[in-house]
């Protein structure tokens, strides 16, 4: 990874630009990682978490369809969630939100 496009909040992979964020409010920490993927329709964003569940087909011989299923167990296990954007053909923003401990 290049370390200087990560310090701009920039992270290329596979040709696609990855922009990572945090900010704070009303005692909760908002870490956001946006993409310039292929983004996904409101059927895939509704299925992310079902074990297996591929919403792109084309990928389908990468990975097993598990790895959304684990965070979002790591997500209730820790008390967070997650907030999905998505605009097919333009990207996505995946936002955890966790409480701030005090």
């Amino acid at each position: 990874m290049d370390e200087l496009a990560f310090q701009r909040g920039e992270v290329h992979t596979a040709g696609r630009q990855h922009y990572p964020a945090q900010t704070r409010a009303n005692g909760k920490l908002y870490v956001s990682v946006t993409d310039t993927g292929c983004g996904m329709d409101e059927k895939t964003i509704k299925h992310i978490y079902d074990k297996f569940y591929q919403g792109d087909t084309s990928h389908s011989t990468e990975g097993n369809g598990l790895g959304m299923a684990l965070v979002k167990r790591i997500l209730e296990l820790t008390g967070a969630e997650m907030q999905i954007e998505s605009t097919p053909g333009k990207g996505s923003t995946f936002t955890v939100v966790l409480a701030e401990r005090k």
